[in-house]
């Protein structure tokens, strides 16, 4: 998930969480109960452990300023803190940006051991637009100029139903599958380099994108293609670019880079899949992939 800055709510999955307590204390909720709510759904996300500081800091810095912190919720927050938090990821976009959030994770461990203010009345905040799309769709989205379509599955759904990830699929043109196929064709990938036992290795990596939809005017609909399938479930795995509207992704379809990475997709020069090279990495180690349930094919 994306950070436009440093302070505590700079980012998606600290604005989302803050988002989600001041919901359920505009309707009423427990705030023990809530609080507890909110962080057995979020720790059982695939990938927490990568987003645990802005998860932690993020709840806590939001009951605190609703006048209901939870003293476990506290805690998990201040030990994050000591820990030294997210600093390693800062750092390495230079130690300036390390320092501004250095000095914000400091300034929200002081205020958490404060002294807190009483309860404070928290107001329903607007519904946020729907994005026009279910998990298991699979849409056609055209390029502006109609030169190309692309075929994506929704394979995510976030917990306001306006942010959607999509899987690009490895579809070429030409007549669209039916729907079983669509629930199993290869999603159209990108090669990056990866270390490994004897020499970086070639892997195939899926293309996810996040969808930005912040007014009903970016919700998916006929002006930018089509849903050609309903209920293709996918299994999503793995995190996504960064978050672009659906006008963006049609843009990106009739572009050059786009037309490159269909050049360039593995399906034309069989990369191995990250399962695959991994097995290759063993293998050139001595080890048995099979032993790991793992094959090179």
């Amino acid at each position: 998930m994306g950070a436009w800055g440093a302070g505590i709510f700079a980012n998606d999955t600290s604005a989302d969480v803050r988002g989600e307590w001041r919901d359920a204390i505009a309707a009423g909720e427990d705030p023990a109960a809530a609080s507890a709510r909110i962080v057995a759904a979020w720790t059982r996300e695939p990938h927490a452990a990568a987003w645990a500081t802005d998860f932690w800091t993020g709840l806590a810095a939001a009951q605190m300023e609703t006048g209901r912190l939870q003293d476990d919720v506290r805690d998990r927050a201040l030990e994050v803190i000591a820990a030294g938090g997210d600093l390693e990821l800062w750092e390495e976009g230079g130690q300036a940006a390390a320092r501004s959030r250095r000095r914000a994770l400091n300034r929200l461990a002081e205020r958490l051991r404060g002294p807190q203010p009483a309860p404070k009345r928290v107001r329903r905040r607007p519904a946020p637009p729907d994005a026009g799309v279910e998990r298991g769709d699979v849409l056609r989205i055209d390029a502006p100029d109609g030169s190309r379509s692309a075929l994506f599955a929704v394979v995510h759904l976030g917990r306001d139903r306006n942010d959607p990830i999509l899987l690009a699929l490895d579809w070429r043109g030409g007549e669209v599958p039916g729907p079983e196929r669509l629930a199993t064709l290869p999603s159209l990938c990108d090669s990056r380099l990866t270390p490994g036992m004897g020499g970086p290795l070639e892997v195939a990596s899926p293309i996810l994108l996040s969808v930005l939809v912040d007014t009903p005017a970016d919700a998916f609909g006929p002006h930018l293609g089509a849903v050609v399938a309903r209920g293709a479930r996918r299994p999503y795995e793995g995190l996504a670019a960064s978050p672009a509207t659906f006008a963006e992704i049609a843009e990106f379809v009739g572009s050059g880079d786009f037309e490159r990475l269909l050049a360039q997709s593995p399906r034309t020069r069989s990369l191995p899949s990250a399962a695959a090279a991994l097995a290759t990495m063993l293998e050139r180690s001595g080890v048995d992939p099979a032993m790991f349930g793992l094959d090179r094919d």
